[in-house]
């Protein structure tokens, strides 16, 4: 399967995660720490960072539409490095998937024997998709033995939220085909996944030309930065020495709800309920942006290796402003 992307022109990987007798949240902490590994050495390995997708079938289809729809419940490890970068697909390819785990059409396997229904529950999909979840590509066979109901139910889960994504259902096949080599009909997917990947912005990653490296003028460094979108306002205190950005300090202040996102901590409003979970996952990743600047000293890398959050995105800008006046004159 990776070689037929590849021969597409995307770059794939094949994830190893734990089966039977391990189960749910076994599986969903293996598919968080494969995209981030990935992430993690994006440029290393020709990779957007920011166009990753996860592909899975039958089973596996579970567990990348569990990472599309839990990926803030991914388990941290505290002080483990790949923690701190996002594991949040930017697509999903769902491939004659195990969906439902609860109600009418729940498939067994993947709910330990000793679940009660509200766990049970907590690992059905469908019921799980919001505004985060990524979008997706679904296909599956008419004849499949795992009721194609798993696969229109989550579609439907995702119109609801205006998400866009791709179904196909064909007539014959069964299940368990995988490209469907021997069924040229089926086997249509594979362009189709291919061109729905195109429409979603995705390409073959051209790693970045290598730039003169940047001299900037010793001192320290104040920048600040006011999000228009939202009630945010980021300040960097930045210092140079030989040259170098050899410090980093920052925080990202909330001016609507006086507080400051420099470590977690719990929701305290309903109201502004997105905006605080957001943070408390966003922030996780936060804590690389300031050792990236100083190991890359360009403010343009440290997306390859973070991803683009919104925090990173006023990280970014308050950089911007703290170093327009520290750099050299060519």
């Amino acid at each position: 399967m990776a070689r037929a992307f590849n021969k597409m022109g995307y770059n794939a990987f094949v994830a190893h995660y734990r089966i039977a007798p391990h189960r749910f949240p076994e599986p969903l902490i293996d598919a968080a720490q494969a995209i981030r590994i990935v992430r993690s050495r994006a440029h290393e390995w020709n990779v957007n960072p920011l166009k990753l997708a996860v592909c899975g079938f039958s089973a596996g289809g579970h567990r990348a539409a569990s990472i599309g729809v839990h990926f803030t419940k991914a388990p941290s490890f505290k002080g483990k490095t790949l923690d701190s970068i996002s594991c949040r697909p930017d697509a999903l390819i769902l491939c004659y998937p195990w969906i439902s785990t609860f109600g009418k059409y729940k498939t067994g396997g993947i709910v330990p024997d000793n679940a009660s229904k509200e766990q049970a529950k907590e690992i059905s999909t469908e019921l799980y998709v919001n505004e985060n979840t990524p979008p997706a590509f679904i296909w599956q066979c008419f004849d499949d033995g795992l009721p194609v109901e798993n696969s229109l139910i989550f579609a439907s889960a995702l119109r609801q939220y205006n998400i866009p994504y791709e179904l196909h259902i064909f007539p014959k096949g069964g299940h368990g085909l995988s490209t469907a080599v021997k069924n040229p009909h089926v086997h249509s997917w594979v362009a189709l996944a291919g061109g729905w990947l195109e429409q979603m912005g995705f390409k073959k990653y051209v790693k970045p030309a290598v730039h003169e490296e940047i001299k900037y003028k010793d001192g320290f460094y104040k920048g600040v930065y006011n999000s228009d979108e939202q009630p945010y306002t980021a300040t960097v205190n930045i210092t140079i020495k030989n040259e170098k950005i050899t410090g980093v300090e920052w925080k990202i202040e909330d001016t609507k709800l006086k507080k400051i996102f420099d470590k977690e901590y719990e929701k305290t409003m309903e109201g502004d309920q997105f905006g605080i979970i957001q943070c408390k996952s966003d922030l996780r990743g936060s804590k690389k942006y300031g050792p990236q600047l100083i190991q890359t000293q360009n403010i343009d890398e440290v997306d390859a290796i973070t991803g683009a959050t919104w925090s990173n995105k006023l990280f970014k800008m308050a950089v911007k402003d703290a170093l327009k006046n520290a750099v050299t004159e060519k």
